[in-house]
Formats: structure tokens, C-alpha cells, sequence
């Protein structure tokens, strides 16, 4: 690892512990938003400089896209825990959701498809399903968002989980653990956002998660 990676990933340590330390400490989240941007940003960066080390290709335009898509529904959520306006909400999953098809897309370039790969969004599908079921459930209107973007950030792991079966390489164990911590992630969204009675821990987890799985992912390139 070169000092250059390692200087991007102490910093992206350091604003991943502040944008935490926003929501441990009460009288610090007026610095949510402007935290949790930069620490978007910073996987940005990573994601881009990984990419431009190992030299640019096809796939490699598609994940970088599928960074930026990230970012910007980044921005937006962060929007949306400040104004709490549905529209915000819908925008930037959306954008999460073109991010999801960017590294799909990608990884059918290294890795063919394997029908196989179906069963990982089929019980995710379910998994929703059964958690709609719960009497808690706010913002029902946007339950066809939720299916739509369960099926694509499952397609993910389901794809990166193959991938890693198929070529056993560190970087493929990284991508493969990236995607996993991501739908973890999008998983406890579900239960911040769509869940009435959730414990205040919900949301840290949320944030460790994805932009621990956001880097995971923007190594597996280097790695």
C-alpha cells in the first residue's frame, strides 16, 4: 500500500469517526450534513484514485460512475434528514439505484452472470415482504421504491458473491465483503426510516456500514 492510499484512508477513518461522533453527541449534529459529505467525498476520491493506479477500462468508467451516483444520493439523503421531505428521500435512492446498476454492469464485464445469482434478490424480495408485514411501517407509499431497490443492491451482492466464488482473489473477498456490508446498510435504512420505533443506534450502524463498504469496494480494485 502506498503512502498515498494510506493518507486517503487515515483521513476517510478520522471523517467517518466525526460524522459518528455527530450523532453519539447531541449538541454536535448541526455538523451532520457538512460530515457526512465530506466522508462521502473522501470514498469518492478513494474510489477514483484506486481506479486511475490500476488504469482505466470500460468496467472501470462504470464503477467510478457508480461512485459519483453515490455520492450525489449521498447528498441528498443527508438533504433529507435535515428537511424530512419525502421527495428527497425518493431522489436519492434513486441514485443509489443508478449506482447499484453501474457496478452490476461492471462486474457482467469481469464475471459472466450466472442464473444462479436470481436466488440471493428472490429471498431478499421475501425478506421485505415479511418485514412489510410489521404494524409499525411509515411511509407506505413508497414500499414499490423499496422492492425496486432491493432487488438491485441484492443483484449487487449476488454478483459480487459469485464473483469471489469464481476468482478467489483478495480483491474479489473485498468487493464481496463491501457489497455485503452495503446491503446491510440499505437493510437498517429500512428499519431508520420505515420503522417507527428503532433504537438511536440504528442510524451509526447505518452510516459504519456503507462507507466501510464503500471503501471495501474502491480497494478491490487496487488489491
Amino acid at each position: 500500500m502506498n503512502a498515498v492510499l494510506l493518507t486517503i484512508l487515515i483521513v476517510y477513518t478520522l471523517a467517518l469517526a466525526a460524522l459518528l461522533g455527530t450523532l453519539i453527541f447531541k449538541e454536535k449534529r448541526v455538523f451532520f450534513f457538512p460530515a457526512k459529505v465530506s466522508c462521502s467525498l473522501l470514498f469518492l476520491i478513494l474510489g477514483i484514485y484506486c481506479e486511475v493506479t490500476e488504469g482505466i477500462w470500460r468496467a472501470d468508467l462504470l464503477i467510478i460512475a457508480g461512485f459519483v451516483f453515490c455520492f450525489v444520493g449521498d447528498v441528498i439523503l443527508g438533504l433529507f434528514n435535515m428537511r424530512k421531505n419525502k421527495k428527497f428521500f425518493v431522489s436519492g435512492t434513486l441514485f443509489f439505484l443508478f449506482g447499484h446498476i453501474a457496478f452490476i454492469l461492471a462486474t457482467c464485464m469481469a464475471v459472466e452472470p450466472d442464473v444462479k445469482e436470481l436466488i440471493i434478490p428472490i429471498l431478499a424480495e421475501l425478506m421485505l415482504y415479511v418485514l412489510l408485514k410489521k404494524k409499525n411501517i411509515t411511509m407506505k407509499k413508497l414500499i414499490p421504491v423499496l422492492y425496486i431497490y432491493a432487488l438491485f443492491v441484492s443483484g449487487f451482492m449476488a454478483r459480487a458473491i459469485s464473483i469471489f466464488l469464481f476468482m478467489g482473489t483478495r480483491g474479489a473477498l473485498l468487493l464481496m465483503i463491501g457489497s455485503i456490508l452495503f446491503f446491510i446498510s440499505d437493510t437498517l435504512i429500512f428499519f431508520l426510516y420505515f420503522v417507527r420505533d428503532h433504537r438511536w443506534s440504528t442510524h451509526g450502524w447505518n452510516l459504519a456500514t456503507y462507507y466501510v463498504g464503500m471503501a471495501l469496494i474502491g480497494l478491490s480494485i487496487f488489491f
